[in-house]
């Protein structure tokens, strides 16, 4: 399992640093900041329920990352 987990960390690293995902990803990379797409879309605004859930999501990963306990 850690084998697992150090490579899974050295592989996020290494594709962050590639920098190239596209358009339509939920992750792009910026020279100093990360930047993170959750909505978009016709109308995206009118649907609140996925809207919600999109940014629980996110908060909840942001408060995962925030915590060096959490999910090593």
């Amino acid at each position: 399992m850690d084998l697992m987990k150090n490579n899974l960390i050295e592989l996020a690293g290494n594709t962050l640093k590639q920098g190239d995902f596209g358009k339509y990803t939920s992750i792009n990379p910026k020279t100093n900041y990360v930047e993170f797409r959750i909505a978009g879309g016709d109308d995206y605004e009118e649907d609140i329920q996925k809207l919600q859930t999109t940014l629980m999501r996110y908060a909840y990963a942001m408060h995962i990352a925030g915590d060096n306990t959490l999910y090593r």
